[in-house]
């Protein structure tokens, strides 16, 4: 299982991107809910077995997402094929096809009725800058026909997945959307009738809550290519009215809905109100290289740095009192994931394996550990609100281990080599490498 996320300025593999539906279960705040129990299999369909596949899904419906990402003919050849599927019953109900590269965001479900698709176009790569295609569409679609309900250019703002999963703020919570559109233009669309709310320059954006953080990038007249830290000119939205609320200086880290992480120099790590901008928490931290990025998780900040040498990737993580102090956990070579307002988990790689372990931040004590397959597998993981999920390349196993606890719940066996899973209201879906979609729950 890979559990590695984007974490603004943290990269480092893929995690599986799941609706959050609000589960109400012990475990993580603002999951899916996933099988409560041992699930067992409700029905099965085909699927093409040739191509790279994605699954994403909700309570009503599962998408599957296919690209023959080696593909060296045509562009029409190498696009995103969509088929949708009722979860109750695997019938199929629609598909359609995008242009851009197989990734978590091209389908987004909101609501129980609508899912946004992001076509970024025959010429637009995953990592590209803003402005240089004019092809990308984003289009809101009835989730149950697939019909249009409208478009607009440039595409679904790239930070939502993210937020969605450190944040636990569903988009489909929000009534405008924010699109990256060309000419490094951020515009704020409404999400009934697809028309532009208002717009601004921006070469990153954060959407969080009822505000939207965007941030311009400063010219640099030092000539120093390797200056340790370069601050952005960062400024607060209101999110409908497009209403200047304040502006800061530094590098943008994530939010919870009401405060947002920022960096304003490598040992400096600040925590302001969305509202107003007023700084509620300063970090100083260890100096370094690089910028540290943070993140707010209840009472703490959880910070995390990461440094490339040599094609190797150094990684340090540590959680802070908001309210200051000695850090409550910090540990080298590991990522830090939030479950709920006082735990996370730590993934650190080791001997072929993740060690994964469940941390308590209020007194920086393990809860639970457990090891999961490396984290060269190419098979995702997925999190429900009491369980995390592992699956493995090879392996036709799945299995549930406790978020209170990292004890295993339960392993249901698909038959088949897995390929990816995802989590849609109490059901599991898996698709194979064999070419086929199943359910359990």
């Amino acid at each position: 299982m890979i559990l590695v996320v984007a974490v603004v300025v943290v990269v480092a593999g893929a995690i599986a991107v799941h609706r959050l539906t609000g589960g109400d279960g012990d475990g993580g705040e603002g999951f899916g809910r996933g099988p409560r129990s041992e699930p067992e299999e409700q029905w099965r369909t085909e699927i093409d077995d040739d191509l790279d596949t994605l699954v994403v899904a909700d309570d009503e419906r599962v998408y599957v997402l296919q690209q023959d990402v080696d593909s060296e003919a045509s562009d029409e050849d190498a696009a995103v094929a969509i088929r949708v599927f009722a979860a109750s019953d695997g019938d199929e109900l629609w598909d359609a096809e995008v242009g851009g590269d197989l990734e978590p965001g091209i389908v987004m479900p909101i609501g129980e009725d609508q899912v946004l698709l992001v076509d970024r176009g025959e010429d637009t790569a995953v990592n590209e800058d803003l402005g240089e295609s004019g092809d990308d569409v984003t289009r809101l679609v009835d989730a149950s026909s697939g019909d249009e309900l409208w478009e607009v250019g440039g595409r679904l703002a790239d930070s939502y997945v993210t937020i969605e999963f450190f944040a636990r703020l569903p988009l489909g919570a929000s009534d405008v959307f924010i699109v990256e559109a060309v000419d490094s233009m951020v515009v704020a669309v409404d999400r009934e009738t697809g028309q532009e709310l208002w717009s601004e320059e921006g070469d990153d954006v954060l959407p969080c809550g009822d505000a939207v953080v965007i941030s311009t990038d400063e010219d640099d007249d030092s000539g120093d290519d390797a200056a340790d830290f370069s601050p952005s000119s960062l400024t607060a939205y209101d999110l409908r009215s497009g209403d200047e609320r304040w502006d800061a200086e530094g590098q943008l880290g994530l939010c919870d809905g009401t405060t947002v992480a920022l960096s304003t120099t490598t040992d400096e790590l600040e925590l302001r109100r969305l509202s107003d901008g007023e700084e509620v928490a300063t970090l100083d931290l260890p100096s370094g290289d690089e910028a540290w990025s943070g993140f707010p998780v209840g009472e703490h900040i959880v910070v995390q740095r990461s440094t490339f040498d040599d094609e190797e990737i150094d990684v340090e993580a540590a959680a802070y009192p908001a309210s200051g102090g000695e850090p409550t956990w910090e540990e080298s070579n590991a990522f830090a994931f939030p479950v709920d307002d006082d735990r996370i988990l730590s993934i650190s790689s080791g001997d072929g394996d993740q060690d994964i372990r469940l941390v308590r931040l209020s007194d920086g004590e393990d809860i639970g550990e457990a090891t999961f397959p490396s984290d060269e597998n190419d098979c995702d993981g997925a999190f429900t609100d009491i369980s995390v999920i592992s699956c493995e390349t090879g392996s036709g196993d799945i299995e549930a281990y406790d978020l209170d606890t990292l004890e295993e719940r339960w392993t249901v066996d698909a038959g088949a080599d897995v390929a990816y899973v995802a989590v849609g209201g109490d059901r599991l879906f898996v698709a194979t490498d064999d070419g086929e979609l199943l359910a359990f729950g």
